[in-house]
């Protein structure tokens, strides 16, 4: 894992051939630019499985050791693991060409999402950076990476225009935690 910036994270080659290839073997069978990993029971399935049991507790590790003191886990470790678990508010494919490129989808935008995490299902495209000009960071992302970031207003970002080939990407919003309360 690369800290690009304190919390743009990028794990290089770290989505398994398994899963980049089931992911895939769904996407030639799409046309459509955007469309929802959820609506495919099996490769969902097979997705959730892999995040659940395998990605989802390495970033965790990694988050509860960045961002809480070593007193809390020790006091409310179990607590703090249940709160901090990834609920996804959608995950979609999105394919980025020439011809697509100059989409409105491509200007510079935030997500109402706690998280994002982008998963590159390809290697054959020129251009298509993603960058985030708050941060100075502009990332060619390779087949098999996963970058994750926090969606909100402190990280706009938008894909520079690709100019060859086909930039297939699975895109993943994660909420933010419920609260227990409101202000009335």
């Amino acid at each position: 894992m690369k800290e690009l910036s304190k919390d743009i994270l990028l794990f290089e080659n770290e989505v398994p051939n398994r899963i980049i290839n089931t992911l895939n073997n769904l996407r030639v069978t799409k046309e459509d630019i955007r469309f929802e990993l959820n609506h495919h029971e099996r490769e969902f399935s097979i997705f959730k499985n892999w995040w659940g049991k395998e990605f989802e507790p390495m970033i965790m590790r990694y988050f509860l050791q960045y961002y809480v003191p070593e007193e809390n886990m020790f006091l409310n470790g179990d607590g703090l693991k249940e709160y901090v678990k990834f609920k996804w508010r959608e995950i979609y494919f999105y394919r980025y060409t020439v011809d697509s490129s100059t989409n409105s989808h491509k200007m510079l935008h935030w997500d109402f999402s706690q998280f994002t995490f982008v998963i590159c299902l390809t290697d054959d495209y020129e251009g298509g950076l993603l960058s985030f000009p708050r941060q100075d960071e502009h990332i060619r992302l390779k087949k098999g990476d996963l970058v994750l970031f926090p969606g909100g207003l402190t990280h706009p970002h938008y894909v520079n225009p690709t100019t060859g080939g086909v930039r297939d990407v699975l895109v993943g919003q994660i909420l933010p935690q419920q609260q227990d309360h409101e202000i009335k």
